[in-house]
């Protein structure tokens, strides 16, 4: 076959030879190779920035894998994704990445979520082979070069022999392998996980491993954050959720806004609207604050944070990939990652819901799906580079024991129902507003980043909603129920007696399932 070789670690420079001895053609340039060897970016070094770090294993691997004409993609990543799972536990490839902030470990991780989603539609296949630390095993590395070479090999003889199959032989577009000398930490790779069975031949003189009871992982433990904040500083504050989050906040007694965009709000206020009827901004008024402040660069994140006791988020860019990375996520892995240096312990992320999206992607034609369920993007620029921000920020909202509450939108519409085609998962901007500026008062939480599907109570039974106005303690003050009946002015002697509320009394109460 032939393979193409881009940003292998030097360590594996034998790599070449061994794949050109199994009868492949290597090449470092060629416009439609059958196999991409694609290693990482070399981040975490002293002259990487953290900013161009984190960009180039998020946006930097999502570039590569879209421009790629190959078929398959061998992704070296690495085995520190498992850093932040306690040294007793013995791991192998059914052990979820569980890593530390650190880039060197939380970097690998959102490379191979990148990857994971791209091929989740089928049209690129992805194997991740989980590297160990590469050098003399016998001077404390934990993989000998000579074994990292010969997964890879196996991995791409594996994928030749798989291509003359039937098409079920290659039925999972998405794989992965641990490729470790360190058998103490590390089990022995066999499964459904695993492309192939593997163990080393030249194992490691050195473990990580600890010989102890095991500590369970508790990172997702409930949280408690005690107060209430009286300074919030908002991000994104000129795009239509922000100044319908800035407007909800102001209504709160004893709290003071400082709303932040890249762009003046008079500047903002004088474009045409998101969409028909979405909030434009407003001049803030004293004690009120405007700045002007870029999500991309830490600093200015950082300074206009100080001083706050929670941080709102609802920043956007939905079409240009690498501005959408840009903002979407690594401003908002800057915002959260601000809250833990300033010991800040509320933030509110917003974004779009992540589990929607048609087959094979998401959970379009499931019913009753809930908040919690595993997020979906696929290859959709907007939610890809969400769910990478997010995925960031509950990373570390776990490990500083923050909250971090992530409160999912799909269609905004105003106050008063203008005729549009109506979708099940939907709230006006007013009430998007009061949910978000709900979340920044709420003290105890099931786990430090729970995720919030944000809609109105609905017939349809696609998308779980009770669980949100329950945890944020209101109830939407905008119902759409009229619109989705045939005769709404009728009334409808069919309905069973005593309906129930979502939250205690509604406006309209919703007929009991």
């Amino acid at each position: 076959m032939l393979v193409q070789l881009r940003d292998v670690p030097e360590e594996l420079g034998l790599l070449s030879g061994a794949l050109v001895a199994s009868g492949h053609e290597v090449v470092t340039q060629t416009s439609a190779p059958d196999v991409l060897v694609l290693g990482l970016p070399r981040g975490g070094t002293d002259d990487t920035d953290d900013a161009t770090s984190f960009l180039d294993h998020t946006y930097g691997i999502y570039e590569q894998l879209v421009s790629t004409n190959a078929q398959v993609v061998v992704l070296l990543s690495s085995t520190r994704v498992y850093d932040g799972l306690d040294r007793g536990w013995r791991v192998t490839g059914d052990f979820a990445p569980q890593p530390t902030p650190e880039l060197a470990s939380l970097g690998p991780h959102l490379a191979e979520m990148t990857a994971r989603e791209l091929a989740r539609e089928g049209r690129l296949r992805v194997w991740v082979l989980r590297l160990d630390t590469l050098g003399d095993v016998a001077a404390g590395a934990f993989l000998d070069p000579r074994d990292g070479a010969e997964a890879i090999v196996t991995a791409v003889n594996q994928i030749g022999a798989l291509r003359g199959a039937a098409p079920s032989a290659l039925s999972s577009s998405y794989r992965e392998l641990i490729v470790s000398g360190d058998t103490v930490r590390f089990g022995k790779e066999r499964g459904l996980r695993s492309p192939f069975e593997w163990e080393p031949t030249y194992p490691s003189q050195s473990t990580r491993a600890e010989r102890r009871r095991a500590v369970w992982p508790c990172d997702a433990d409930p949280v408690h954050v005690p107060g209430s904040p009286s300074q919030i500083t908002v991000y994104g504050a000129g795009g239509p959720m922000g100044v319908a989050v800035c407007g909800a906040l102001q209504g709160l007694p004893g709290v003071v806004v400082t709303a932040t965009d890249r762009s003046p709000l008079a500047e903002l206020a004088a474009r045409p609207p998101q969409s028909a009827g979405a909030p434009l901004p407003v001049p803030m008024i004293e004690p009120h604050l405007e700045r002007t402040v870029d999500v991309t660069d830490y600093a200015q994140v950082l300074d206009a944070a100080r001083g706050a006791g929670c941080l709102v988020n609802t920043s956007v860019v939905r079409d240009d990939p690498r501005v959408a990375f840009l903002v979407n996520a690594l401003g908002t892995w800057n915002i959260t990652r601000a809250a833990v240096e300033l010991g800040i312990d509320r933030v509110v992320q917003t974004g779009p819901t992540l589990t929607l999206l048609g087959d094979p992607g998401g959970f379009a034609y499931d019913r009753d799906v809930p908040a919690d369920a595993p997020v979906r993007p696929a290859r959709w620029v907007y939610g890809l580079s969400k769910m990478l921000g997010l995925e960031a920020s509950r990373v570390l909202a776990e490990s500083a024991r923050i909250a971090v509450p992530q409160l999912l939108f799909n269609q905004l519409l105003p106050n008063l129902y203008d005729g549009r085609p109506l979708l099940s998962f939907a709230a006006s901007w007013r009430d998007s507003g009061r949910a978000v500026a709900a979340a920044t008062q709420v003290t105890d939480w099931p786990e430090p980043s729970p995720r919030l599907d944000v809609l109105v109570p609905n017939p349809h039974r696609r998308t779980q909603y009770r669980r949100t106005w329950k945890m944020l303690g209101i109830e939407p003050l905008d119902r759409m129920d009229e619109h989705w009946m045939v005769e709404p002015d009728q009334t409808d002697e069919t309905a069973p007696p005593d309906p129930r509320p979502i939250v205690g009394a509604m406006d309209r109460p919703e007929p009991k399932q």
